[in-house]
């Protein structure tokens, strides 16, 4: 924070200045510029990726605006008055807004509502000061002795001055108030327009030359002798800009054609060592570049960058991050792992269908889709192999790439054998919730950078990390497996519909505990080597012999009877935990030798997890016990079938007659209001996601704090069962009954989750902000009270005896079909609010 007051002062005349007006910059310049090398954090990267690092960094958002990173990124170098009314800054705690002393909300142009969580420069600059004062005091603070307020104020400020002294970089471009010059007789001896008064450094320093030489000569007080005050001012000025320049972040231009390469800012370039005269050459066609980039003349722009680029790819094609700059910026332009994810998500309904169903074309279906989001993913695995040299789990984001992926060709297999569709649902149900789990850490930083030192070293700790990682897959799908069983399980499936889930768990729990075995050996191998011991207790190696011992536990207990199918199904359950405790969990503690992975926002999401498979084994084994029982209680199995038989002939000539006749006024109603609530909802997702432009759609969804992913998914979920709800309620169907009760449960389970986070809100928000963003909150918990009462009040509705009878649910069948209902209305409501909350 050394020197932070100049270098704000300095900005804030550059901030000032107006831009020439311009047209936007044509798709094939920036895919050229795209590919520019920066030097950051120790990385040559692209200037793409040096983009979205930062928009990210700052706003936790991919775009701003209907702009991409890479065009918000040019004009912040070049523009930087431009990006000053932007809301960039996410700020995540407002007592730090209330401690700079400046509004909780600010309007921002164009945007439907007030913004309470990302604000502008312009917004902020009042209380900068003030933010500079209370940061210093907050890093001098031991960290443990920091709260949230302080850590945001550390963080928004770091921010901010990166976010100033990136928009320096070409500050020397631009007309400077800091260079102003009245004095008409100077004007004259440089052969200035007389009608100008702030002049830019680029323009001014050769002509400066004929006063002073070479600028970096002036040291003594006898070399200004001669020089008017005018001249003195003008030279000073001149000096202090260049020294306050130097040195700024943004690293474009190698100076070191062997060895070593040490890497400049634009300005460093152009007037640090004239000796280079090739560096020079290209300094001053960087700076034609920004000229013409400024000037909206792209034909110029991009032959100047063409001339830079050469430069920069011919000194340091020795330099491998260099020569895969445009192989990157083509990588994150293909966004392999975004598609794959739309694709997973219709696989994956379409697996649920044939599940469902029981209809074998709605499996082939699912196929085209699942593949093709295949070939992506591996194809962006296999990229990013290339692009790191490395193997695919240098970092917990790529982890979860490879994890996922694992999972997925371990489906195939199942599906392969079983050809019953619960592997190509469960395959593509955890690489859809493992990419969006990996682009939650995406936001921690650069997904590409340099490994930590420990995993740089050599062949046995690669093959370690893949051999654990796969043994973490093969655990978890086996986990996911268990969930599959106990599910069916309460439903009473058949035992020939049981056993193939039971075996495909068998076989998949075993080659999770072979991998995680192998692995944990291969690193016991590699601490040898490094380290000159096996074992050591680290927190990390504890992690992976507990998935060891656990997944041994559940093979021994099975053999020695102790446990039968739903003991192995619910302890594989747990070893899902037991994955995720020593893949997340054990990065909570912050220590150890692996503690590389820490992130702060992870306890959250872990514990969150951790309870809802708690909350799961409670239910769905508490139900099988309790079921269990009772039917241990009856001793004449024989009589009490053949009483259930007479009593569902009775209750479905009950059924035939009820249905006979004429449905009720209710019904009706409720059949015709699903039936249009449903039609216009498919109708209006088909105009939006169809009709509509998809980037433009997709950034005002985003603007307005909305994943358009979600978004489409509830659509999708909650009106096409609302429409098939009221067809079904009119033929009097028994799915029609299920799916309007599904339906208006789901829609009472998610008013009352808004209802809690309300609550939240109110409590991490100020009032004025809340009833802003939400209104007041008396009349917002009214209308979603009354919401969820006519929900309700339905429901009860549905579930009276007489009105089941007519759609044929007898008794037997009740208990299943509510079970099964409620805990797909409250389980979708969670799993969307968990996926909004992690991405």
């Amino acid at each position: 924070m050394k020197n932070l007051l100049a270098v704000f002062a300095l900005t804030f005349a550059s901030f000032t200045l107006q831009a020439q007006p311009q047209s936007d910059p044509p798709d094939r310049l920036l895919k050229v510029v795209a590919a520019m090398p920066v030097l950051h954090d120790g990385r040559v990267m692209p200037l793409d990726s040096f983009a979205r690092l930062h928009l990210m960094q700052f706003s936790g958002k991919r775009t701003i605006q209907d702009q991409s990173a890479l065009e918000w990124m040019m004009d912040l170098l070049l523009a930087p008055e431009k990006t000053r009314a932007q809301p960039l800054f996410l700020i995540n705690n407002h007592e730090v807004l209330e401690a700079m002393g400046v509004p909780v909300t600010e309007t921002i142009s164009g945007e439907g509502k007030p913004s309470t969580r990302r604000f502008s420069f312009n917004h902020l600059l009042p209380g900068m000061q003030q933010l500079e004062t209370l940061a210093r005091q907050a890093d001098q603070m031991d960290p443990a002795d920091r709260g949230p307020v302080e850590t945001e104020m550390i963080r928004l400020f770091t921010n901010v001055y990166t976010y100033r002294t990136l928009g320096l970089a070409f500050a020397y471009l631009r007309p400077f108030p800091a260079l102003h010059i009245e004095d008409m007789p100077l004007k004259e001896a440089l052969g200035l327009d007389p009608r100008e008064e702030d002049f830019a450094y680029f323009d001014l320093r050769p002509l400066a030359d004929q006063i002073y030489g070479r600028l970096p000569q002036l040291q003594t007080p006898e070399a200004l002798e001669d020089l008017s005050d005018a001249e003195m001012t003008f030279v000073l000025s001149m000096h202090e800009f260049w020294r306050r320049n130097l040195r700024m972040p943004f690293q474009v231009l190698p100076a070191a054609p062997h060895g070593e390469p040490v890497w400049l800012a634009p300005f460093d370039a152009l007037y640090q060592d004239q000796r280079d005269t090739e560096l020079s050459a290209a300094a001053a066609r960087l700076a034609a570049f920004g000229r013409a980039w400024r000037a909206g003349d792209w034909d110029a722009a991009e032959r100047a960058y063409r001339e830079v680029n050469e430069f920069v790819q011919g000194r340091m094609r020795h330099v491998r991050d260099v020569g895969l700059a445009m192989s990157e910026a083509r990588f994150n332009r293909a966004d392999f792992f975004g598609k794959a994810k739309s694709l997973y998500f219709i696989g994956f309904l379409l697996a649920f269908a044939a599940l469902i169903t029981g209809k074998s074309q709605f499996r082939l279906l699912a196929w085209l889709p699942i593949g093709v989001a295949t070939l992506w993913h591996i194809i962006g695995l296999s990229w990013r192999v290339y692009l790191t040299a490395r193997p695919p789990v240098t970092n917990l984001y790529g982890t979860f790439l490879f994890v996922g992926l694992v999972c997925l060709l371990l489906a195939f297999l199942i599906e392969a054998f079983q050809k019953n569709g619960l592997g190509l649902f469960a395959g593509s149900f955890i690489a859809l919730t493992f990419l969006f789990l990996a682009d939650r850490f995406a936001v921690e930083g650069d997904t590409l950078g340099k490994v930590v030192a420990v995993l740089a070293s050599n062949f046995w700790l690669s093959t370690h990390v893949i051999a654990v990682t796969t043994g973490y897959a093969g655990v978890w799908i086996a986990g996911v497996f268990g969930h599959i069983w106990l599910v069916m399980k309460l439903m009473n499936r058949p035992e020939d519909k049981l056993r193939p889930v039971m075996s495909a768990l068998d076989g998949l729990l075993g080659f999770g505990l072979t991998f995680a075995f192998l692995g944990t050996m291969l690193g016991g191998v590699w601490a040898d080597q490094s380290w000159g011991r096996f074992w050591g207790w680290d927190p990390k190696e504890n992690g992976a012999l507990l998935i060891v011992l656990w997944s041994a536990v559940i093979y021994h207990a099975r053999i020695a009877g102790m446990i039968r199918e739903v003991g192995t199904a619910a302890m594989a359950v747990l070893g899902c935990v037991m994955v995720m405790l020593a893949w997340l969990g054990i990065n909570l503690l912050g220590v150890g030798l692996h503690s590389y992975g820490f992130t702060n926002k992870m306890a959250v999401g872990f514990y969150t997890y951790v309870a809802a498979e708690l909350i799961f084994l409670g239910v769905t084994v508490g139900f099988l016990m309790i079921r269990e029982r009772a039917e241990r209680t009856v001793p004449d199995k024989t009589g009490r079938a053949e009483a259930e038989t007479a009593e569902g002939a009775e209750s479905e000539e009950r059924s035939g007659e009820g249905r006979s006749g004429e449905e009720p006024m209710g019904l009706q109603i409720l059949s015709g209001l699903l039936t249009l609530f449903g039609a216009m909802g498919v109708f209006a997702f088909f105009s939006l996601y169809i009709f509509s432009s998809s980037a433009s759609l997709s950034a005002a969804l985003t603007r307005l704090g909305i994943s358009p992913f979600l978004l489409a998914g509830s659509m999708l979920v909650v009106f096409s069962a609302a429409l098939a709800a009221g067809i079904g309620l009119h033929k009097k169907t028994a799915w029609g009954w299920s799916l309007a009760l599904f339906t208006m449960l789901f829609n009472l389970f998610m008013k009352v989750l808004s209802v809690a986070k309300m609550g939240i809100e109110l409590t991490r928000l100020p009032r004025e902000v809340f009833e802003i963003t939400y209104g007041e909150p008396g009349s917002f918990l009214l209308q979603k009270g009354v919401n969820a009462l006519i929900s309700l009040i339905v429901v009860v509705y549905l579930l009276r005896k007489p009105i089941r009878e007519r759609f044929g649910i007898d008794d037997q069948s009740f208990t299943k079909r509510l079970l099964v209902i409620s805990g797909l209305a409250f389980s979708l409501p969670v799993f969307f609010t968990m996926l909004h909350l992690i991405g």
